[in-house]
């Protein structure tokens, strides 16, 4: 890649900041600087409203916020500026009973397994998010460190994941930050984002790019990989910066 690309694609937590924590300012000067040259999108598990309070708040004012596309929900869902406001251009979301029984599954899978019989609970861990069904097995608020030390090779979740495969049908269920497991309809994913940016913003996956903490094999970010979008990896929001920079510099 030659160029700055046409749009920047970035993944949330452990990227652009740390889990669920605003970011820093100085994150959000550069991005600022990145907006100001060409598109970004946010591609994340979260809700709008999270995005929002934890990544778009932090930006100065006055930055390019009609250049900024975000994908909630592993894209099930995405908000973008028409006449200054964020609003919402697709979402792909459950019927009440489609959401009842994917919860209804996910709690006679723990139930079964014990998995969790054992962990503390910072809040819910079943959520309906809408366009996404989410397990968080340490709960929806549960503290950044505990979160890091719950499952850091993805082995729990992967046995809980593959037990909802042969029960859940018509979804897509991936693994996703430090304690999730994702449930979206089928064929709804981060793939999706790169896929309706392409056909909607007009923009060859040639010229875009993917920034994520998880490109790694079962990462949650890894599923991009398939689109042909060039992915670079991050260790979290200081490297992220760093390669804001270069990206700036070409």
């Amino acid at each position: 890649m030659t160029d700055i690309p046409k749009i920047v694609l970035f993944d949330l937590d452990d990227t652009l900041s740390k889990s669920k924590e605003p970011a820093t300012k100085e994150m959000g000067q550069i991005f600022a600087q990145l907006l100001s040259v060409t598109k970004a999108g946010i591609v994340s598990g979260a809700r709008f409203e999270q995005i929002e309070s934890q990544f778009i708040a932090s930006l100065p004012e006055g930055a390019n916020l009609d250049n900024l596309y975000c994908f909630s929900q592993n894209a099930a869902s995405c908000y973008a500026r028409k006449d200054g406001v964020f609003t919402q251009l697709y979402s792909f979301t459950f019927s009440d009973n489609e959401a009842a029984d994917i919860m209804s599954e996910i709690e006679q899978v723990l139930n079964e397994t014990h998995m969790l019989d054992n962990e503390p609970s910072f809040g819910p861990r079943i959520e309906n998010r809408g366009s996404q069904i989410t397990l968080s097995a340490l709960g929806q608020q549960a503290p950044g460190d505990l979160k890091k030390l719950f499952d850091p090779q993805q082995e729990k979740r992967k046995i809980l994941r593959n037990l909802l495969v042969t029960r859940l049908h018509n979804v897509d269920i991936g693994i996703g930050g430090g304690t999730s497991v994702d449930i979206t309809k089928k064929g709804i994913n981060k793939t999706y984002a790169v896929y309706w940016t392409k056909d909607n913003l007009n923009i060859p996956i040639e010229n875009m790019a993917y920034i994520g903490d998880a490109l790694f094999e079962g990462g949650n970010d890894a599923v991009v990989i398939q689109t042909g979008i060039t992915t670079i990896a991050t260790t979290g929001p200081d490297e992220t910066i760093t390669i804001i920079k270069k990206l700036l510099a070409l």
